[in-house]
Formats: structure tokens, C-alpha cells, sequence
């Protein structure tokens, strides 16, 4: 490692020149893109820096390595946007500091690291939509700034070692690197396909659902906002995210939670981002105390995610074990309310029933969205996309069928039609038929194997 320690006047004249590069690149080069994504660049270029002297140069031992710490405490608290504290104050009464405090600092910088396989900022940078030459400014702009910072930090007694030679042309490596190509292999990682903004575009391209969709976005729009009040040191305006979904089958519940799932993950609101769907029958036992271990089983699993229970009047029946599955879910929110979302779905009668037999719900489910049966129109339109995603395409004649097919088929069924769930399996019924048709045919073309007629469609 490095063969002297610098004087306390050295430390002094590093630390300001990175705080001073830190606060450059803060205000040159990220007001270009949103404050949500500045503040995502931010803790993210905190945790790569971190990572440097950390997992990159190996530097654990603080007795060896103070002065290289102190250095990565400026880093650290230099973009730790919600600090209202001057690292360069500290890093003055640095040799006086009691060593509790030194230990508080050095563990925090440890905290703010990871494993270093590709940089995370630049990962990030890589999958945002923005113009490609401002993509290009911030990127050049995080390759000097850790460059600089690597250099600061090795080359206090103007002597670099072979080992940080050799770990400078691996860290040129992680900042040269094809980002593109980069897999997602940690579930703190947003990859392109969980970016909010990859997320909101496949909110608006769901069929209908306008009203769902309105308040979708507002409530991400609102969790977005706290978030960036959070990354500034100011309060934030407390909300529970647990929700209740009412309306048929079929009309969407579940891939909307998917989406907020998704979107409160890409916030940093949900460590995972995962969706576990379950129902009574995952939930209750068939004995007294056996229920709330299975609960519990199921309720690990949903922990830093969303968990969505379908059909959750089921559990509001008259014997005791889905009252234990419902005290069993509640306490479990109470423990972990900064890990856990819950969301429970249903007919709108029968939720509005099971949310009033219990205080605790009541109290704890305070955000309602209503699902409309989708129109015939809707349904259609859903049938064609996936009939176009499957490389199928539809002739005039058959459209202008199914639609009577579609209605007919809302008119018979009342209540209870499969809505979604009914124009999948119409679409299955469809492709059957059409292979049966083309089987017969002599000289098959490839828009024999696409087409969909109208004698492909049920009587």
C-alpha cells in the first residue's frame, strides 16, 4: 500500500479539491436530466466510489488506511443529498475526532458499497431515454470524476504502487465498458425493462383502464416526489400504499399491481419489486395455529415486494382460520410498513363487506381502485393485439364477426364474464380452428400459416 502517511495539511488540500470537483459535476452536468434520475445517478455514482476503496482497492484495515477513508467519507457525504453537514469541517478536526465517531464514518462508507462487478451509475446512465449526447456529457463527466477521486485517494505521498497501477487499468476497464451489454445480476439494480419510465409506457399502452391509469400515476407521482424530498433532507408526507382492487375477473387487477410493483422498485420505495399473488388457499391451514405459519411462509416471500391477495373476502368467513390468516397479515404489515405493500382484490360488494369487518383493515387500506368490465370494443382490441403479437393477422370480415361475438357473449354471461380472461381462451378456440383449416391445404405460403378468417371464428 502507500509507504508513508501524509500530513494532516495534504489531507486537507485533497479533501476540498474533491469536494469541490463533487460539487462541479453536481450542478454542471446532472441538470439535464429529471431530479428523480439525478438523485438515482447521485447515490449511485456514492455507492461506485465507495466501492473503490472498499471492494476495488481492498482497502479494510482503517489503522492502515485512515487517510484513504477519510478522503472516501468526503465522497460519501458530498453526495448524500439529504446532509446539511461540511465534510471538509470534519476532515479538519480529523486527527482529534474520538474514535467512535471515526468508526461511525468508516462504517459508512462500508454501508454505501457494493460488489463491485460494473460501475452502477453508468449501468443506470446506459438504460435512460434521454438525448444521446447529453448521455454522452454526463458519462464523460463520471469517467473524470472517478478517475480523479481513484487518483486522490492512491497517490497521497505521490507514490502509486504496482497493486493501484494495476487497479487503475482495471478501473479504465469498468469505465470503457459496453454498458448495453451489461446483465442485471442484483435485484438493487434497475435494468432498462424496470425503469420507471419503461413501466409508465406500458401502463398507458394497456387497453382502457383510463381512471386505473390516472391514479396509478398520481400515486407513483406522489411516492416519486417524497422520494426526491427525501434525497434533499426534507420531511416526507406519510402514505400507506395498500390498496384494494375491486371489480370482475379478468379486467386487470393483476397487471396493475405488477406495474406498481415495478414502478415503486425503479423509486428505490421496494428493495425487489416482486409481485406474489396468493389466495385463501395459500393462506389458511386446516388447524388452529397451523394457519398463521403458513401465512407467514407466504408473507417472507412477498417481503420488499407487493403481495396481492385475490378473492380476499374468502378470508372473512365465519371460522377462525381466516381471521388468523387476517391478524397474522396485519401485524406482519405493522413490523415491516417500509418493506411490505398489500394489496387485496375482489367483487366490489363483497371487498367493501370485508374491509368493514375489521378495524385494523379499515385503517390500513385507505387507497380504492374501481375495474370496470371492459366493453366489447376493448375486448376486441385486446384480441387483436395479442393476435398481432403472435404473428397472426386478421382479416376485415372476421373483425367486423367477433365484435357480435364479443357482445353476444357480454350479454349471455351477465356478472360473472371471464372479461380478459374470456378473449384468451376465445383466441385459443380461434388458432385452433385456423390450424385445422390450413392442415388441409396443399402448398402452404407463409400467409396461408398467418391468416385468421372469419370461418376460423366459433359458430
Amino acid at each position: 500500500m502507500n509507504s508513508k502517511i501524509p500530513n494532516r495539511t495534504q489531507l486537507l488540500v485533497k479533501s476540498d479539491k474533491l469536494r469541490k470537483s463533487i460539487q462541479m459535476f453536481k450542478s454542471s452536468n446532472l441538470n439535464d436530466i429529471t431530479d428523480l434520475d439525478k438523485a438515482i445517478i447521485t447515490d449511485k455514482l456514492k455507492g461506485d466510489g465507495c466501492s473503490i476503496i472498499t471492494n476495488h482497492l481492498g482497502y479494510n484495515n482503517f489503522e492502515e488506511n485512515q487517510f484513504e477513508f477519510a478522503l472516501s467519507f468526503v465522497w460519501s457525504i458530498e453526495f448524500t443529498e439529504k446532509l446539511d453537514v461540511s465534510s471538509i469541517e470534519i476532515i479538519d478536526e480529523w486527527g482529534y475526532l474520538e474514535e467512535e465517531t471515526k468508526s461511525i464514518l468508516i462504517n459508512s462508507v462500508k454501508d454505501n458499497s457494493h460488489s463491485f462487478k460494473y460501475l452502477e451509475s453508468l449501468f443506470y446512465l446506459n438504460n435512460l431515454n434521454i438525448d444521446p449526447s447529453i448521455k454522452q456529457k454526463i458519462k464523460n463527466s463520471i469517467e473524470t470524476i472517478l478517475i480523479d477521486y481513484f487518483t486522490l485517494i492512491v497517490n497521497l505521498d505521490n507514490q502509486i504502487s504496482d497493486f493501484e497501477k494495476e487497479k487503475y487499468e482495471e478501473l479504465k476497464r469498468l469505465l470503457q465498458l459496453d454498458y448495453s451489454g451489461v446483465q442485471e445480476d442484483s435485484s438493487n439494480t434497475i435494468s432498462s425493462d424496470d425503469s420507471l419510465e419503461s413501466t409508465l409506457k406500458e401502463l398507458e399502452e394497456l387497453v382502457g383502464l383510463s381512471d386505473i391509469k390516472n391514479e396509478v400515476k398520481s400515486l407513483i407521482n406522489f411516492a416519486k416526489v417524497n422520494e426526491i424530498r427525501k434525497a434533499k433532507g426534507l420531511p416526507t408526507v406519510s402514505l400507506s400504499l395498500h390498496s384494494v382492487f375491486f371489480g370482475p375477473p379478468g379486467t386487470g387487477k393483476t397487471t396493475i399491481a405488477r406495474l406498481i410493483s415495478k414502478s415503486f422498485k425503479s423509486l428505490g420505495i421496494l428493495k425487489k419489486g416482486h409481485l406474489v399473488e396468493t389466495d385463501r388457499s395459500q393462506l389458511v391451514a386446516g388447524y388452529v395455529g397451523q394457519t398463521a405459519i403458513k401465512t407467514k411462509e407466504v408473507l417472507d416471500k412477498a417481503l420488499d415486494g407487493v403481495l396481492f391477495i385475490d378473492e380476499a373476502y374468502s378470508l372473512s368467513s365465519d371460522d377462525d382460520f381466516g381471521k388468523e390468516a387476517i391478524d397474522t397479515i396485519l401485524k406482519y404489515m405493522e413490523d415491516n410498513r417500509d418493506r411490505l405493500i398489500v394489496i387485496v382484490a375482489g367483487y366490489e360488494n363483497e371487498m367493501g363487506t370485508f374491509i368493514n369487518s375489521n378495524p385494523g383493515l379499515k385503517s390500513r387500506f385507505n387507497k380504492y381502485f374501481s375495474f370496470p368490465n371492459y366493453s366489447g370494443s376493448e375486448l376486441l382490441d385486446i384480441l387483436l393485439r395479442i393476435t398481432a403479437k403472435n404473428k397472426f393477422n386478421m382479416s376485415d370480415e372476421a373483425k367486423s364477426k367477433l365484435i357480435y361475438i364479443i357482445n353476444d357473449a357480454i350479454f349471455a354471461e351477465g356478472k360473472q364474464f371471464g372479461n380478459a380472461r374470456y378473449v384468451r381462451n376465445l383466441y385459443e378456440q380461434i388458432v385452433q380452428n385456423q390450424f385445422m383449416r390450413v392442415s388441409q391445404l396443399e402448398n402452404l405460403e407463409e400467409e396461408h400459416l398467418s391468416e385468421i378468417t372469419v370461418s376460423d371464428l366459433p359458430k
